[in-house]
């Protein structure tokens, strides 16, 4: 499969099995109980004779709700009740990023930031009034997870035209390694992350020890013995997470085929 996008790579059949185990149990085991609480939620809430969710037709619905969600991944606010959730819990939350609609709008921020970045001081940037005001609102934060993995199913990339053919584009101007995955992918990945289906998947780099502990506990620490050793072993959470995380992240990139 020629790739116009030199960051887009079509991995093997085994390559892709091999991810997927690695991704759940690096990765997806840390809430995949939560997606399946969110799964069965939703569906009390669904008709009987509603039908069934697609790729491509409001599809990552569950990916939406169950996994991560965009505004937890630019602004910090997690889905869950804090008191509730652990610190792996947050961590994959604000880094797994899963679904067209969110990984859209992760990557178009992220794309913005690069633009603003390389913008002269004295220039001023000619954009939409809406995508003004999210550079506006994100400028002054003092970090910004950068997208470093980019998970494609290839039975979505239908020719000649692609509901993620723009998700390409921004991996191709942000340089971000993309794994197409072959086969019925979209059904395999989402089993994977503990859902019905999933047509593409974004890894951001770690937020900061404070930002990530900071979400985890709402503001409801002190200082009290229980609490400091409570705080050293969420610490050490953090780190085994995010060890986790960058490890799936590198074996992942190690699939890319050899030239």
């Amino acid at each position: 499969m020629k790739q116009s996008n030199p960051n887009v790579y079509l991995i093997s059949q085994d390559a892709k099995l091999d991810l997927f185990e690695r991704l759940k149990q690096e990765i997806a085991s840390k809430v995949i109980d939560d997606v399946a609480k969110n799964r069965k939620r939703k569906r009390g809430k669904t008709t009987n004779g509603g039908s069934g969710v697609g790729v491509g037709d409001g599809g990552d619905d569950d990916a939406q709700e169950g996994m991560a969600s965009a505004s937890a991944a630019a602004d910090g606010v997690s889905d869950s009740s804090p008191s509730s959730e652990s610190v792996a819990k947050c961590i994959v939350r604000s880094r797994l990023i899963v679904g067209i609609n969110q990984c859209t709008r992760i990557l178009e921020e992220a794309y913005l930031q690069q633009q603003h970045r390389q913008q002269p001081q004295h220039q001023q940037i000619q954009i939409e009034s809406k995508t003004t005001s999210v550079i506006t609102t994100n400028a002054t934060k003092a970090h910004h997870p950068k997208p470093t993995l980019l998970l494609l199913s290839k039975d979505v990339l239908r020719p000649p035209s692609s509901i993620l053919d723009h998700i390409t584009i921004y991996s191709r101007h942000l340089n971000v390694p993309t794994l197409v995955l072959p086969g019925r992918a979209s059904s395999e990945l989402g089993q994977a992350l503990g859902m019905k289906c999933a047509a593409v998947a974004l890894i951001l780099s770690s937020s900061s020890m404070r930002e990530d502990l900071s979400r985890a506990l709402d503001g409801n620490n002190n200082d009290s013995l229980e609490d400091v050793e409570k705080t050293k072993q969420r610490e050490e959470e953090w780190k085994e997470t995010n060890q986790d995380i960058d490890s799936f992240v590198s074996y992942a990139i190690n699939k890319v085929p050899k030239m």
